[in-house]
């Protein structure tokens, strides 16, 4: 069954984590649906723009080409009456998608984190598989 993914701002704001999210997407059709919001879209740009003020247009412009290109799915809408017990009210809107999304899973910070603990022991093996 395919699994749906919300994938946060702090993923595609990240190249590297984006690249491969979008790369392992690519790579493993059927497996895993990929959502997000415009908000997360907006966010990623905003906190782009403050790290470089300067950086030319285009910048952004193919950062989002990029997004809107390898997300399945964008909502553009989300219920605000949601229960949340998280800890930063900020954060309420991706909550709330990844809800609405009726996301299998949500990724935010270290969405590669299986992976990279696996490439720095050296490992090869999928969770889960074992050696025989």
């Amino acid at each position: 069954m395919t699994q749906r993914v919300f994938v946060d701002a702090n993923v595609l704001f990240s190249k590297t984590q984006m690249d491969w999210l979008f790369l392992m997407r690519m790579a493993n059709d059927g497996m895993f649906q990929l959502h997000t919001t415009e908000d997360v879209f907006a966010e990623v740009l905003a906190n782009m723009r403050k790290g470089t003020p300067r950086a030319p247009g285009h910048i952004t412009r193919r950062r989002l080409e990029l997004m809107r290109g390898n997300i399945d799915e964008v909502m553009d809408s989300f219920p605000s009456d949601s229960l949340f017990s998280g800890i930063d009210e900020n954060d309420y809107h991706v909550h709330a998608a990844a809800l609405a999304s009726k996301a299998d899973h949500q990724k935010a910070d270290c969405l590669l984190e299986e992976q990279a603990k696996r490439a720095s022991t050296g490992s090869s093996t999928s969770p889960g598989r074992k050696h025989r």
